[in-house]
């Protein structure tokens, strides 16, 4: 199943094998587009039909006005072309769902990221490279860098040989901060819950509005 949108009517219907199903079902839970489309299934499948309803018996009497005989071919045609702007109208629905939700997301990651303490370590931008530091040390470092991915590994890698408490607040306040520049929310507040800090905190509540 490669176009998941051209089976919504099937799943919905209950006309999918059980690996299509399965395949269908997770593919939901990835994608919100489609998971709203099937939310909005029914609503946009009422207006679908009511339009195509309305216009198949205003042509019909057209038809019939002009003593025009109504074939099953007739009848097909009409019920071809108004499936299709069926199909085209929900997936204008979609569209615009889609558009609505990306720009919303796109500010809140901005007004986020714009807004969220960030952690600062002054000596992590003092140094040119990385010999004798230790995993942790190597983290803020990369974070100074903007260079986000090796800087998780480290600080992951220093958190699971650590023991102090104390040194875990801070460790995964760091953790959370990384997650967030990478956009990885659910990652984030995970990292954040372990943390007593009061800025990881402060950083929940702004990612929890």
């Amino acid at each position: 199943m490669k176009d998941y949108f051209e089976y919504i009517d099937d799943y919905v219907e209950q006309k999918l094998n059980s690996k299509q199903h399965k395949s269908f079902e997770e593919e939901m839970k990835k994608n919100s587009s489609l998971n709203e489309a099937v939310k909005n299934y029914d609503d946009a499948k009422k207006l679908s039909e009511g339009l195509l309803e309305m216009d198949m018996l205003d042509t019909l009497s057209k038809l019939q006005d002009e003593d025009q005989p109504i074939t099953k071919k007739t009848r097909n045609n009409l019920k071809g072309i108004w499936l299709g702007m069926a199909a085209v109208l929900l997936l204008l629905l979609i569209s615009g769902w889609w558009m609505s939700n990306r720009e919303h997301t796109e500010l809140d990651k901005s007004v986020i990221l714009a807004n969220y303490i960030r952690p600062i370590d002054n000596d992590a931008t003092k140094s040119l490279d990385t010999i004798g530091m230790n995993d942790f040390e190597k983290g803020k470092y990369y974070f100074s860098l903007n260079r986000f991915e090796k800087a998780k590994k480290s600080i992951k890698l220093y958190i699971t040989a650590e023991s102090n408490k104390k040194h875990l607040d801070e460790e995964y306040y760091w953790l959370g901060a990384i997650h967030l520049e990478l956009w990885e929310l659910e990652e984030a507040k995970k990292a954040w819950l372990m943390s007593n800090r009061s800025e990881s905190i402060e950083n929940l509540k702004l990612i929890n509005q």
